[in-house]
């Protein structure tokens, strides 16, 4: 858990360096490093960090890409937005904001081997589950099942036989760490 806290808070100041200078990407990286989220978790078995250092690597590698129209970053970083996926299934979210992103910078050239890419971990998990257990999406619906589970942090009045996806009873049922009330994405 502390290298992928370290690891994240560094490449934080690293992508704001990038696009706003040196000053920016280090008040980036202290500010980042002293927040309770990180520094409480720093030290904790968590999916948080290790998501948002994958989605932080995504987006170094399109920085990159557009700094210098290098489609290897751009593979790169679709590798890293399925890593971030496949950390926690909340970093797919990153993938519709990517491709718009492309289509806005008339890079649509770009949606292919990005998404093709960031499909990969997927593929690879599908066909793990397949050759061990006889189902290739057995790891989503075990993510899927989760709240199935009885936890202190779901509000007792979410119906736990519903559909997790897009279900405002689920969204608005967690509880908010520290009681700080903003959307999770």
């Amino acid at each position: 858990p502390l290298a992928y806290a370290a690891a994240s808070v560094a490449l934080l100041a690293a992508v704001v360096a990038r696009q706003f200078g040196r000053t920016a990407g280090t008040l980036a990286g202290v500010v980042f490093a002293a927040t309770p989220i990180v520094s409480k978790v720093a030290l904790e078995m968590g999916i948080d960090v290790p998501e948002f250092l994958f989605v932080l690597a995504a987006v170094a590698f399109l920085q990159r890409a557009y700094e210098d129209g290098n489609v290897r970053a751009i593979v790169l970083a679709g590798l890293m937005a399925g890593l971030a996926t496949q950390a926690r299934p909340t970093g797919m979210t990153l993938l519709p904001i990517v491709v718009g992103l492309f289509v806005l910078s008339r890079r649509s050239h770009w949606i292919v081997p990005f998404i093709a890419a960031a499909a990969l971990p997927s593929v690879v998990e599908a066909i793990t589950y397949a050759a061990t257990a006889g189902d290739p999406l057995l790891g989503w619906k075990l993510s899927l099942a989760h709240t199935r589970i009885p936890s202190s942090e779901l509000l007792p009045t979410v119906n736990p036989a519903h559909s997790p996806l897009f279900n405002p009873e689920y969204i608005g049922g967690w509880r908010r760490p520290m009681d700080i009330e903003v959307h999770w994405l």
